[in-house]
């Protein structure tokens, strides 16, 4: 799918295919995982060939491939930092039903608070 060239319809494909993954990289783990980095890597290095079509693209075509290549660098990066929160709260979640799930010992200090 990389090999799509700047489109609205090649944005559309790989943010959908990186929202896929990252589903699907979610269900694996609760930790960004390698898969899900290289996945976010693979679609900002297809915005960054995007850029580099701009220097041999008749003028007309340099603004629109342009404005197609941030417009998957943005949208990509927006869905990446919300896996990244998402998977952060599920972390804390975690610890905090870890820590509530514990009962202290006998004699510790939080037993005697």
């Amino acid at each position: 799918m990389s090999d799509l060239h700047p489109s609205s319809e090649s944005v559309d494909a790989l943010v959908a295919a990186f929202e896929r993954e990252l589903a699907a990289a979610v269900v694996a783990s609760t930790t960004p995982s390698r898969s899900a980095t290289a996945t976010s890597d693979a679609r900002t290095a297809s915005s960054r060939r995007w850029m580099q079509l701009i220097g041999g693209a008749p003028l007309e075509q340099k603004k629109d491939i342009g404005q197609y290549a941030n417009a998957l660098k943005v949208a990509v990066e927006a869905r990446w930092k919300a896996y990244e929160e998402a998977a952060q709260r599920r972390r804390a979640g975690r610890r905090r039903r870890r820590d509530a799930s514990r009962t202290p010992c006998r004699g510790s200090a939080t037993a005697i608070r």
